[in-house]
C-alpha cells in the first residue's frame, strides 16, 4: 500500500531511510513545511525516486492511499494542521492512521476521529497459567535508551536487517508503534496500564513472550525497551525506569545496546559507569552503545528538557569518530552503522555459542 507521511519529522527520516524493510507498504509522498518545494527535507531524501516531497496538501494526498500522521520532536505542528490534513484525506477517501498519543490529543481537542486506524498496542488476556517466571527459550538482545528520543527504533531496524540477512528467524518487539509497518510486534497494552500491579506486569509479559516463542520458534529475540533507564533531571524522571525494570525482570537479557544522546566527543561519555549501572540495576550486560541523532540539553532556568534533531552533515562535521569506542555511529558515512552492527552480531554469536557449549 502506498503511504504518505504528514508531516516530515525525525521518525519520518527513519521510515524513509529503512523503507526497503517495510512490509506491505511503500512511502510515496511526504508533506514538508517551509519555503521551497522540498522545505525541510534533507537532500538525501529530497532526491529519492518515487517519493513526492511537497508543501502542497492536494499533491501530497493524491500520491498516496494511506496517510500516516506523525508527531514531531519537538512537536511544533498545531493540531489545526493535523485536523486539516485529516479532513481533506477523509474527503478523498484515504485511510488514516496515527499513534495513540496523537489520537488522544486530537480527540481531547474535539477533532472528529471517526474511522481512524490507531497503531496501538495489542490487547492481551494472558493470565497466570503458573504464578512464576517461565524460561524464554531463545537468546535476547535488548535495545535500551538513556531516555526518550534517542533513536532506539533505528537501532532495532539495523539489528533486524542484519539478522534477517544472516538467515535468522528473529522475533522483534518494537519500542515504537511504527514497528508494525516493518513486521515487528508491539508490547501488549497491559504494560502501560496504570491499574495493573508491577508484579503482574512482569509475570504477564514473561508469559506473553513465552507464548510468542512457542508459536514463532525464533532463533533470537530483539527487545526494544521504551523509556529511559535513569532520570535525566529533576523535571524528567523517566518514570523511574519502570518499563526497563519490568522487561529486565520478565526475561534474561544476553546482550544489550544502550542508545545515548549525541555528544560532540563521545569518548568523553562514561561508558564504564553506564555499563555498571545497567548490570547492577537491570542485570543487562551492555556490549555496545548507539550514538543518537538527537541532542539533549537541560534548561535549568525553565526546568525542562530540550531535544534537537541533528542532520547528517552537522553530525559528521562536529563529532569526533573514535574507532576505539564500542559505539555505533548511524549518521557517519565514514563509519557505516551496518558494519558496526555486523561486528556486534558476530561477537554476540560467539558469546552464545560459548555459553551453550
Amino acid at each position: 500500500m502506498r503511504i504518505g507521511i504528514f508531516p516530515f519529522a525525525n521518525e519520518a527520516e527513519t521510515v524513509l531511510r529503512y523503507g526497503n524493510l517495510l512490509e506491505g507498504h511503500q512511502v510515496t509522498s511526504v508533506y514538508v513545511r517551509g519555503a521551497g518545494e522540498n522545505g525541510e527535507i534533507p537532500r538525501e531524501f529530497a532526491a529519492m525516486e518515487n517519493v513526492v516531497a511537497t508543501t502542497n496538501m492536494e499533491r501530497f494526498l493524491d500520491n498516496c492511499e494511506k496517510v500516516l500522521l506523525l508527531e514531531r520532536c519537538p512537536n511544533d505542528v498545531p493540531l489545526e494542521q493535523y485536523s486539516r490534513c485529516l479532513g481533506i484525506a477523509q474527503q478523498k477517501r484515504k485511510r488514516v492512521t496515527m499513534g495513540k498519543s496523537l489520537f488522544s490529543k486530537m480527540a481531547d481537542a474535539g477533532v472528529a476521529t471517526k474511522d481512524i486506524e490507531i497503531t496501538g498496542n495489542p490487547q492481551s488476556n494472558t493470565g497466570h497459567a503458573v504464578p512464576h517466571i517461565i524460561e524464554i527459550p531463545a537468546p535476547v538482545i535488548a535495545v535500551l535508551g538513556v531516555g526518550e528520543h534517542c533513536d532506539k527504533f533505528e537501532c532495532q531496524l539495523l539489528l533486524k536487517r542484519a539478522l534477517d540477512s544472516r538467515g535468522y528467524n528473529s522475533l522483534c518487539i518494537s519500542s515504537s508503534e511504527l514497528g508494525v509497518l516493518f513486521g515487528m510486534s508491539l508490547y501488549p497494552d497491559f504494560i502501560f496500564c496504570k491499574d495493573v500491579e508491577l508484579h503482574d506486569k512482569v509475570i504477564r509479559f514473561n508469559h506473553y513472550l513465552a507464548k510468542m516463542c512457542e508459536a514463532q520458534k525464533p532463533d533470537v529475540i530483539v527487545v526494544g525497551i521504551p523509556g529511559g533507564i535513569t532520570p535525566l533531571a529533576p523535571c524528567e524522571d523517566n518514570y523511574f525506569a519502570e518499563i526497563p525494570y519490568i522487561i529486565s525482570n520478565a526475561l534474561e537479557v544476553d546482550s544489550g545496546i544502550l542508545c545515548i544522546y549525541h555528544h560532540q566527543d563521545p569518548a568523553q561519555y562514561d561508558f564504564d559507569w553506564a555499563a555498571m549501572y545497567a548490570r547492577m540495576k537491570f542485570n543487562i550486560p551492555l556490549d555496545y552503545f548507539f550514538l543518537s541523532r538527537h541532542k539533549m540539553e537541560y534548561d535549568l532556568e525553565n526546568q525542562k528538557i530540550d531535544f534537537s534533531f541533528l542532520d547528517q552533515e552537522y553530525i559528521e562535521n562536529n563529532t569526533v569518530c573514535d574507532a576505539y569506542v564500542p559505539l555505533i555511529y548511524p549518521a557517519f558515512r565514514s563509519c557505516p552503522a551496518d558494519e558496526s552492527i555486523n561486528c556486534y552480531i558476530e561477537k554476540f554469536e560467539q558469546a552464545i555459542q560459548h555459553s551453550t557449549g
